[in-house]
């Protein structure tokens, strides 16, 4: 990667450029532009910097640099003219009634464990089998076999039920700021602990990803409703934050090493490998099917890819599983199907389309975040889903699945009705951030 090196290094500083800019003309981190700069600066770091075996192609840096360019400006034009035009929100904006949040959340999380035990008795185990180790490892390496292969499903009951964890991580999220109880707090978190057993039961990661993100998604909107947008970030969260990811490589580990069952476990070696692959591969995959995949001249897919789910629910087409299902062979050897997001903007609507597709997401971010600071109701939701999909761009488009935005569905009128009062209304000056 040596000759690359240069190139590189100077998108990632193009990166950084569009992240600081962004986080200081609208003087938040939650700003959608420099929350999309700052996370692309992070997903192109990694393997630049990370895996120096893997070749990244510099032209597939700067087409995101473009991307992100194109995002950001859109976000922070939309923000502006928002935020002029819109009526000024409470002096003292409401706060979602924790108590009410508490009980959605357990209600999903109820039906979420429905799911856990629907993949149990989906391999002819009792529950009791829920109390025995060796189970979640059989049990695991069944559906991963089957996933594989191709001929084994997860139970229709277990994929509705998902959908109960799923709108109980938008509710934790939401609950851990708007109570600071202890008890909330810990309650708060219990959507991640019955997603973490599904992805067990399933040796399925994105599974325990998706809720993450959702949770995380949520607790960010709430902060933005409530004022308290990011305007810097400390080192006690830097490191709180490199903790969750350290403990999120060891679950994912552990996943990857049970998925051949008790009697065929995979090396330690095996397992790290696939886990560099997923960690660093979205970036020269890109940049492998960019140099080497693309074609300009093939017919456009007109939002199969970014919208596989709602095609598949329609009947217009068949989501692919895993959305794409070709892979790259990569200069280290491995192979991998993750594209980013962007291959799938490129290729429903071409490259000119895919550029416009990214403003106009950075322009309804951009606007979304602006009425969400001033107190527009309905607009929680409506940012956590748009937090959701910047962060799953390196790696898929979040439309593409039916579940996860079924969850959200549930979680507007869920949630609307708990913040609409308010007080007297606030200039500009009130919507100072707050340092996390």
């Amino acid at each position: 990667m040596a000759e690359t090196w240069p190139a590189c290094a100077l998108g990632l500083l193009a990166l950084a450029a569009a992240a600081v800019l962004s986080r200081r003309l609208s003087q938040s981190w939650l700003s959608p532009g420099a929350f999309f700069a700052g996370l692309w600066l992070v997903a192109c770091a990694a393997p630049v910097l990370g895996a120096p075996e893997e070749q990244v192609w510099p032209e597939a840096v700067w087409l995101l640099v473009l991307f992100v360019a194109v995002f950001c400006t859109a976000a922070l034009l939309a923000e502006r003219r928002t935020l002029e035009r819109e009526p000024a929100g409470p002096v003292s904006p409401p706060r979602p009634a924790p108590g009410p949040l508490r009980f959605m959340l357990l209600a999903g999380c109820a039906l979420g464990l429905g799911a856990v035990a629907a993949l149990m008795a989906g391999q002819e185990h009792p529950l009791s089998d829920l109390l025995r180790p060796e189970a979640w490892v059989e049990v695991g390496a069944r559906y991963a076999v089957g996933r594989y292969e191709q001929n084994l499903d997860e139970p229709l009951a277990a994929r509705l039920l998902s959908v109960g964890f799923y709108f109980a991580a938008i509710a934790g999220g939401a609950l851990w700021v708007a109570s600071r109880r202890a008890l909330d707090r810990a309650a708060a978190i219990l959507p991640l602990l019955v997603a973490l057993a599904h992805s067990t039961l399933t040796t399925a990661r994105a599974v325990l990803l998706f809720a993450l993100s959702m949770w995380a998604a949520s607790a960010f909107a709430s902060l933005v409703v409530a004022r308290r947008p990011i305007a810097r970030i400390r080192p006690l969260t830097l490191l709180g934050g490199a903790m969750a990811a350290a403990a999120l490589v060891a679950v994912s580990t552990g996943m990857q090493l049970a998925r051949g069952g008790a009697d065929d476990l995979t090396t330690p070696q095996e397992a790290f490998s696939h886990l560099g692959t997923w960690l660093f591969g979205h970036l020269p995959g890109f940049g492998a099917w960019l140099r080497d995949g693309f074609d300009p001249g093939a017919p456009l897919q007109m939002g199969r890819r970014t919208f596989g789910g709602a095609f598949q629910l329609l009947g217009l087409a068949e989501r692919e599983r895993g959305v794409f299902a070709d892979f790259a062979r990569l200069s280290s050897g491995r192979e991998t199907n993750i594209y980013t997001a962007l291959r799938g903007l490129i290729e429903d609507f071409g490259l000119a389309g895919g550029l416009l597709s990214a403003a106009i997401a950075g322009w309804a971010s951009g606007v979304t975040y602006a009425q969400a600071l001033r107190g527009r109701p309905g607009r929680q939701v409506a940012l956590a889903l748009a937090y959701c999909f910047i962060l799953w761009t390196p790696i898929v488009s979040f439309f593409s699945y039916n579940t996860l935005l079924v969850a959200f569905a549930l979680a507007v009128p869920a949630l609307h009705p708990w913040a609409q009062e308010g007080g007297p209304h606030a200039d500009a000056a009130d919507l100072r951030p707050l340092p996390l």
